[in-house]
């Protein structure tokens, strides 16, 4: 009888985390240590705050954020990101939360953000900082290198980001020099400028 129990436990322990392994989300294992490249990489790298949200289909939600710190790409102030709120690779959001989010392209073009990114809610008082996936380090130590390494640029006006969704200009990714395209933009401009200079004096 006691065996019989413990048989029963041991099936129902192992249906359990067969349960969980299928439902896991598998992101290839923890992530690698932070880099310039994780930044480069995405569409656009941002403090935001979570504001509300909306289901549109099946799995997917519509998250309304306001730009707090743009570190990498363009995007609006007031934006608009597609996320995964009902499969295995479900995210949660709460509004008035902060997060910090490393966005990329839907097939669509618009904003994405996906389970196995790099992004991660900043934790309050008491709060476990906990990341989407093992990012390694915490949160104020991730923000702290990419303001080490990028500088702040500024949120677009509706109107810029209207053209630049119609491709009426140039994305940054489209433009950049590594690691700074506008600063490799104005020194190549810079240098032009003095050649100009020299010949004409």
């Amino acid at each position: 009888m006691g065996n019989l129990k413990l048989n029963r436990g041991l099936i129902l322990g192992l249906s359990v985390m067969l349960g969980l392994s299928v439902r896991a989300c598998d992101c290839g294992g923890v992530l690698k240590d932070w880099s310039a490249e994780a930044v480069q990489n995405s569409r656009a790298v941002a403090r935001v705050k979570v504001d509300s949200m909306e289901r549109f289909d099946q799995t997917h939600c519509w998250l309304y954020c306001s730009g707090i710190e743009l570190f990498w790409g363009d995007l609006p102030l007031s934006m608009k990101i597609v996320y995964d709120c009902q499969s295995s690779c479900a995210m949660g959001f709460l509004p008035g939360e902060e997060w910090l989010v490393y966005l990329g392209a839907e097939a669509d073009k618009s904003l994405g953000l996906h389970y196995c990114s790099r992004s991660r809610k900043m934790p309050r008082g008491n709060q476990m900082d906990e990341g989407i996936v093992a990012s390694r380090i915490g949160y104020a130590e991730e923000l702290s290198n990419i303001k080490a390494t990028f500088p702040v640029r500024k949120f677009m006006g509706k109107e810029a980001w209207e053209k630049l969704e119609k491709g009426e200009v140039r994305a940054l990714s489209e433009r950049r020099i590594m690691p700074y395209p506008e600063r490799g933009e104005a020194a190549m401009l810079l240098g032009v400028s003095a050649a100009v200079f020299f010949f004409i004096w």
